[in-house]
């Protein structure tokens, strides 16, 4: 499998106000996808919805847990949760094709470039916000072994990763 390289990966030592696309669990094939505005954290997984939970809880278990976590701090947009709540309250959990990116990628398709849209992984996403200039500054957290020269090598992934993977959650009841 090819990669998608992330370039000037700073450390991250606080969220910020601002919206933020959040990539959890970035060295494992398919990663987990999130967001936070405004310090809320917002999700979809196979166990339902994340609707606007404080950012300390997910702080909290990326600490605890050790998880090597991207946070893509995106251009600043105004009033938006209205939009947020309404794309990730549409489905009620990940399934089949329905993956964790669904509502970002709707969101973002909104605010950013339609071409979003028709994303199937994160790293189709990732150029169209770079080509718009809509990535303001990349954190990590937990990943100093990983990033080398501030670079990260993402490893890219296929629909049957994800599909196995949901179904792995799915079997043993855990996301």
């Amino acid at each position: 499998m090819s990669s998608y390289f992330i370039q000037q990966i700073k450390p991250l030592s606080a969220v910020d106000k601002g919206l933020y696309l959040v990539i959890l669990h970035a060295d494992v094939v398919p990663p987990h996808l999130g967001l936070i505005y405004e310090q809320k954290y917002f999700s979809l997984t196979v166990n339902g919805q994340t609707l606007g939970d404080d950012v300390v809880v997910l702080e909290k278990l990326i600490l605890r847990k050790q998880i090597k976590t991207l946070f893509f701090k995106l251009t600043e947009k105004q009033n938006i949760l209205g939009k947020i709540k309404k794309v990730f309250e549409e489905k009620n959990r990940v399934e089949g094709e329905i993956t964790c990116l669904y509502p970002i990628k709707m969101l973002f398709s909104e605010l950013y470039a339609d071409t979003i849209a028709s994303a199937r992984f994160i790293y189709e996403v990732l150029p169209e916000l770079y080509m718009s200039n809509n990535v303001k500054a990349v954190f990590h957290s937990n990943m100093e072994n990983e990033i080398i020269d501030d670079t990260f090598a993402f490893q890219k992934y296929t629909m049957d990763d994800i599909l196995s993977r949901i179904q792995s959650y799915e079997t043993d009841g855990v996301c």
